[in-house]
């Protein structure tokens, strides 16, 4: 879409460039733009649904990614967002992002504040329909030069992804103390590339190649070796405008390849497989929850066809394989974000024995003990959202956590959601000796790449916690390093303590259950 003001009949004498709005880039999305009759410089935008003009359509009204030219410097101009689907985030301040290519070439939120105007349902008598809840979106913006890009949240493109991972296999390729291995897994439905990243340490090699998979790693080239260690595998961008995960995902990719001895540590104990995008054509297309048939994807784990979902098939052979082979696969993650409930938290499987329970819920625990921004009060192992239909009626035993679950040697499989916008809360995170200061109890922050980054180096730190006994581990753990519970023990103790006041106080308080037993209001 691309649309100029004034418009071309009329008639502009000036000759001079006219105020330009487009989408025509890797994850843009803008319906349409209209001029306000009732303002000069006001302008009326509005948000292409999912699968827009296909019988495939849906309802998603909320990622936007546009581009604005030729405005003039110094002269501000109002936009106003008309079908934005609703948000609880807007109360809290939280603002679109935007980069200026002259002037500021990061990403940062909007400077001015911004306002919101919620437009009840309502039934159109013209078409026979009934118009879903929506959110007029305000906000002021004074140009200073150049093309100047607006967005949702934080943008990570398909050729961003593409970019970086480039870039990251020149480096690390011939790198002798990482063994990173790039390779494309499988084609998407529109022939993007999905790509596996491999990083571990040499150590460990048996001296064979990993397998060639039936349906995968088409390429030429050679699989990666095969090494003698537990897997974990983490994904991201199965829905197409959840960003935060990438964000998530590229902290812990540039983690583990990194000098940090803990760094270190953990690759000569797990092998690292990355997912980095497992939605690019919903991504390309500037979709929000679906692929570019209308299809939420992380519902069809356990029913994926290699023609119609090949992504998630993908993923799903990659996981037995690791199963037959050895029960490889040590831990599961998918990263994901979240528009309305705060914080960075997980959802866990639920187990009815106790033991398998509280390891569902050690690793998160140990995530919020390294990550300040991570909030275990806000995990969910409950039964009921492995099989609650979400709004669209689907059901989440297709989701990645339930469906990938069978496949992983340990009760670990979980949906890693983060927040668009802001913490509920924040840890404190101890300090590690002449390797990281920690954080200090502080109030809730915006987040940002940064932020989310920190949490995916957490979730990996957690992982290295478990070796927390061994020497080499024990003076860079946290676990270790705790004045009380300084073991694996101790910290499940304290989990059994924490589960233990929680039904005291949903008891207690019939009606306000704890948020490690609840469901929350979609995602996952």
């Amino acid at each position: 879409m691309r649309i100029s003001f004034p418009a071309d009949d009329e008639g502009d004498s000036t000759n001079q460039p006219r105020l330009t709005f487009d989408d025509e880039f890797d994850s843009g999305n803008l319906k349409t733009v209209a001029e306000s009759q009732r303002a000069d410089d006001k302008y009326l935008l509005y948000i292409r649904p999912d699968a827009f003009g296909t019988e495939f359509q849906q309802r998603y009204t909320t990622w936007f990614h546009f581009r604005v030219t030729n405005a003039v410097p110094g002269m501000p101009l109002t936009f106003v967002i008309m079908n934005m689907a609703p948000s609880k985030m807007f109360s809290l301040g939280f603002r679109p992002v935007y980069r200026n290519n002259g002037t500021n070439n990061e990403w940062r939120p909007i400077p001015s504040p911004t306002t919101n105007k919620r437009i009840p349902k309502r039934y159109n008598s013209a078409t026979d329909e009934e118009v879903p809840a929506q959110l007029h979106l305000t906000f002021t913006w004074t140009p200073d030069g150049g093309e100047t890009y607006f967005a949702y949240c934080y943008p990570h493109s398909y050729t961003d992804c593409q970019t970086m991972l480039d870039g990251l296999e020149h480096k690390y390729t011939s790198r002798s103390a990482i063994e990173f291995h790039r390779e494309l897994m499988i084609a998407s439905v529109e022939g993007r590339r999905v790509d596996l990243v491999t990083v571990t340490s040499k150590g460990g090699n048996t001296g064979e190649e990993e397998a060639r998979i039936p349906g995968l790693f088409p390429g030429a080239g050679p699989r990666p070796p095969r090494f003698d260690k537990p897997v974990v595998l983490i994904s991201a961008r199965v829905h197409p405008a959840e960003t935060p995960g990438t964000h998530i995902l590229n902290g812990a990719l540039h983690f583990i390849l990194s000098m940090d001895p803990r760094a270190s540590l953990l690759r000569s104990r797990y092998v690292f497989m990355f997912v980095p995008m497992l939605n690019p054509d919903g991504v390309c297309r500037g979709h929000y929850r679906t692929d570019s048939f209308g299809r939420n994807l992380n519902r069809y784990y356990g029913t994926a066809t290699r023609e119609e979902q090949p992504t998630i098939w993908a993923m799903t052979a990659l996981a037995a394989h690791l199963q037959e082979t050895g029960n490889r696969l040590h831990t599961y993650i998918d990263l994901h974000a979240h528009a309305n409930k705060r914080g960075c938290f997980m959802y866990g499987n639920h187990f009815d024995d106790d033991a398998l329970q509280l390891e569902t819920m050690l690793l998160p625990r140990l995530v919020a003990m390294n990550s300040a921004d991570f909030d275990f009060d806000g995990c969910c192992f409950s039964a009921k959202m492995m099989s609650a239909s979400d709004k669209a009626g689907m059901s989440r035993t297709g989701t990645s956590r339930v469906g990938m679950a069978p496949f992983v040697a340990t009760p670990m499989a979980y949906t890693l959601e983060a927040n668009y916008y802001i913490s509920r809360s924040v840890n404190p995170v101890r300090p590690v000796a002449g390797v990281d200061p920690g954080t200090p109890l502080g109030r809730p922050r915006p987040y940002t790449p940064a932020v989310w980054g920190e949490v995916g180096r957490g979730v990996l730190l957690a992982l290295l916690d478990y070796h927390c006994k061994e020497p080499d581990v024990a003076k860079l753990s946290r676990v270790s390093s705790r004045p009380s519970h300084a073991t694996l023990d101790g910290v499940r103790e304290s989990i059994r303590c924490h589960v233990a006041n929680r039904k005291r106080k949903k008891t207690s308080k019939r009606g306000s259950a704890s948020n490690t037993d609840v469901e929350d209001d979609e995602d996952d």
